[in-house]
């Protein structure tokens, strides 16, 4: 090594932290660009985000309060209070007001009106001012509604206070806070709930959603672990070439001026020295950093597992709420059904009839009606599901019993919402069908999540079909589920079945996590294999019941 190219120890470590300053210099003007964006894209989605929020919060708000007026009329003293005169509705107006009270009505309305069809005035309570928010309502003299025709039987005009409806909106979605020039429109299109609209006063309140910064943490998380690992990469590059020109380039020649038996120069056995300490540090610094990658990697996932939950649950509460109102509907009709067929064959017999309903007519309405409260149920249980695939949990046994495949892989095909031309596409033999032990629920939803992702990869590749078998085995029993479309990239395959991960288009990655949750709950398993561009095959193990 000629003395005019040695250079100092204090040179070299100052030269490694020229260019790490300048690496973190780079990388820092980096972060800040991608924050940018990344904020201007966050602040964007935001507004639409309360902007949903608040739309939710308002229809059920709506719903409620229409509920709860098709409570009142549900009961008997609305009808007999409408079609009385003058002295018996004052004898049944305490009635019908216990009514409104036991509903909760009064809570939020201050006061209200009920005209007839003629418009006249025959029920009135309550505070009916002209500082109060009005809403016109038409109650039609049918069951099935139609917004566009139809002549009102009667009229509500309902009369609201203004911080009621506020105090109300508050309890439905506490993330609600007040603000001095948001006004939102709590009547937005022709229907309050299932009543169409007569007439009414803008009904505004000043609310708005409280700041989520979940998203944008998550966002900041995702980046910076993307940071960082370019961070490393970029500082393991230059630190490479650095050590290439001050550390490995001596040593070859050091090792050479060894072999040569040369004498070394204290200087020179003093920089080897240290720079040896140095890279034994460096290895020990790289070991801690990945150990901080993975541990942001995993609270970053348990974030979106928490954010998930919660808009999992506030979904769930959307959906039962219109639940609720068609299954006490439904209880509605059926009680009103026996007495509309005794009216009916009263006037059969007293030859008061214009039309004749025959009993097959009969028969169908109450299967209507069977069928109502038990696909209510069933979409109840959906929402359930829905829940535990977000939550990875599966915690009741009570439904367990003995199944047939065959009649499982029957319900699944029947009930499953094919588009026109898909259902060609399933082939089922269920030649040598099973026996196992089970819940039905969740292995029609499995056979769901299966037939929902086949269909969507074999739009996407424009060919393919799927097939279904069974197979009877000594030590289990096993169900194919095999479609020829778009097949499974190598490098997915092994993460399939991992939750939150997904590489479909919209989705989220708990579908075949809840599968293999839900096979592992019943003593079994759910297996993959696949070729890309030619097939995918998932394999369902259940265990042989024992006798």
């Amino acid at each position: 090594m000629d003395k005019t190219n040695k250079q100092s120890l204090d040179s070299i470590i100052k030269t490694i932290n020229k260019n790490i300053v300048a690496s973190f210099l780079i990388l820092l003007i980096f972060f800040i660009v991608i924050m940018s964006i990344v904020f201007v894209n966050y602040k964007n989605n935001e507004k639409k985000v309360i902007a949903q929020k608040l739309n939710t919060t308002i229809r059920i708000f709506t719903t409620e309060i229409s509920q709860k007026l098709i409570n009142v009329i549900m009961f008997g003293t609305f009808g007999a209070y409408v079609h009385s005169g003058l002295l018996t509705r004052e004898r049944l107006y305490p009635l019908l007001l216990m009514d409104i009270n036991d509903v909760s009505l009064l809570n939020t309305v201050a006061g209200m009106e009920l005209f007839d069809s003629r418009g006249t005035n025959i029920f009135s309570y309550g505070i009916k001012t002209n500082n109060l928010v009005a809403l016109d309502l038409c109650f039609l003299n049918r069951m099935l509604i139609d917004f566009d025709s139809g002549a009102c039987s009667y009229a509500w005009k309902l009369y609201f206070k203004q911080d009621a409806i506020i105090k109300e909106l508050k309890r439905i979605n506490p993330e609600l806070t007040d603000c001095s020039d948001c006004g939102q429109e709590i009547v937005m299109g022709k229907s309050f709930g299932i009543f169409p609209i007569l007439q009414f006063s803008k009904m505004k309140v000043n609310l708005d959603i409280k700041k989520d910064p979940s998203m944008l943490l998550w966002e900041i998380v995702f980046f910076v672990m993307g940071l960082l690992l370019i961070l490393v990469l970029w500082n393991i590059n230059r630190i490479k070439s650095i050590f290439k020109k001050y550390l490995s380039d001596p040593i070859v020649e050091i090792t050479s001026k060894i072999k040569e038996n040369k004498s070394l120069p204290e200087v020179e056995v003093e920089e080897l020295s240290y720079l040896t300490e140095q890279i034994d540090q460096s290895k020990e610094r790289l070991i801690e950093l990945e150990k901080v990658k993975a541990q942001e990697k995993e609270k970053a996932q348990e974030d979106k597992a928490k954010v998930m939950q919660s808009v999992g649950a506030s979904i769930a509460h959307e959906l039962r709420t219109p639940l609720r109102s068609i299954i006490s509907g439904v209880s509605g009709i059926e009680k009103l059904l026996p007495i509309l067929l005794k009216s009916y064959d009263a006037a059969s017999n007293a030859n008061l009839l214009t039309e004749v309903i025959k009993p097959k007519q009969v028969e169908l309405l109450r299967n209507v009606l069977i069928n109502l409260k038990i696909e209510g149920a069933s979409a109840n249980t959906i929402i359930d599901m829905l829940l535990m695939k977000i939550k990875g949990t599966i915690t009741e046994r009570s439904h367990v019993k003995r199944l047939s495949i065959s009649e499982c892989l029957s319900e699944a095909l029947q009930r499953y919402g094919f588009q026109e031309a898909d259902r060609k596409l399933v082939s089922c033999d269920t030649t040598n069908d099973f026996q196992f032990y089970g819940d039905n629920l969740l292995v029609v939803h499995i056979l769901f999540n299966l037939l929902k992702n086949a269909l969507y990869y074999i739009a996407k590749a424009k060919k393919g079909e799927i097939y279904i078998s069974c197979e009877k085995g000594q030590n289990e029993n096993l169900l194919y589920f095999r479609d020829t479309g778009k097949g499974i990239a190598k490098e997915i395959l092994p993460n399939i079945f991992s939750k939150f991960y997904s590489k479909t288009e919209g989705g989220v990655g708990i579908g075949l996590s809840f599968c293999k949750m839900a096979m592992e709950w019943m003593g079994g398993d759910i297996t993959c294999q696949s070729i890309e561009g030619e097939y995918t095959e998932f394999v369902l193990h259940f265990p042989i019941p024992k006798e």
